[in-house]
């Protein structure tokens, strides 16, 4: 597991209804050679920066707060229903590798919140907007 998950701490899935990995991607060979498109990479946005995210059961509006860190302000989701101060860890495929501080179309964003992990339903679309924007 990733070194950002200290041991013993727990995953909350937040999907409603299993699904299907992205394909293509499900053996490190096929990880190795994703292309990695309709991506963002966090750690490159500027603080501030802001996102939604479209998910199979949920839309999350993100705000950058520190980027380098991951650190970013969430709203959204049955978990998150007002802004909450979370790590954006990254994305994987529900477990396992996880492409850190990334958010890609297909995979699940996983955040760590409250000394848990919160796993989202595979990303549909991705949309970058103006910080001001996402806070009303």
């Amino acid at each position: 597991m990733d070194s950002l998950q200290p041991a013993g701490v727990p995953r909350i899935d937040a999907r409603e209804t299993p699904t299907a990995p992205a394909t293509g991607v499900v053996t490190v060979d096929g990880w190795l050679r994703h292309t990695w498109d309709e991506a963002v990479q966090i750690d490159r946005l500027d603080d501030l920066q802001a996102l939604r995210v479209e998910t199979e059961n949920s839309t999350y509006d993100i705000a950058i707060a520190e980027a380098r860190n991951g650190d970013v302000l969430i709203r959204g989701g049955r978990y998150f229903p007002g802004w909450t101060s979370v790590q954006l860890l990254g994305c994987s495929l529900g477990g396992g590798l996880l492409k850190r501080h990334a958010v890609h179309v297909g995979f699940r964003v996983e955040v760590y919140w409250e000394g848990r992990i919160v796993i989202t339903s595979p990303v549909r679309a991705i949309t970058l907007a103006l910080a001001a924007d996402s806070y009303q």
